[in-house]
């Protein structure tokens, strides 16, 4: 799916702890893909801190997933993304790629957002 038009709206970076913090906004979540349905409408994924997350797509897709994928889309609650695009990395990067330091950057990043957007 190309997401190039997508992509260029500010996204907040979740993890599943932060999703539901989102409902109905913009966001960008990281993960590994654990498994998709038969219809290509729909997918699981593993997210940086471990949570299980439903990722539902506007438009079904054919091609396999598998691997680090990142999603763009709206949340919808807790555990769900209606996802507008994806991005598949290599294995090569997957690989290599730190989930553990990408989440606790998440973390800081959260923190500061909080921080920073707190009411007055």
């Amino acid at each position: 799916m190309n997401g190039d038009k997508v992509r260029s709206v500010h996204r907040a970076r979740v993890n599943g702890a932060f999703l539901n913090q989102y409902h109905g906004k913009p966001v960008c979540l990281l993960g590994t893909v654990l498994r998709a349905d038969g219809g290509g409408s729909a997918f699981q994924v593993r997210s940086s801190d471990g949570q299980t997350i439903n990722i539902r797509l506007k438009t079904p897709i054919s091609e396999p997933l598998q691997g680090l994928i990142e999603i763009y889309g709206t949340g919808q609650g807790r555990n769900l993304i209606l996802a507008d695009s994806f991005t598949i990395f290599p294995e090569t990067l997957a690989a290599t790629f730190d989930m553990n330091t990408y989440n606790e950057t998440l973390v800081v990043l959260q923190q500061l957002n909080d921080y920073i957007w707190l009411p007055s």
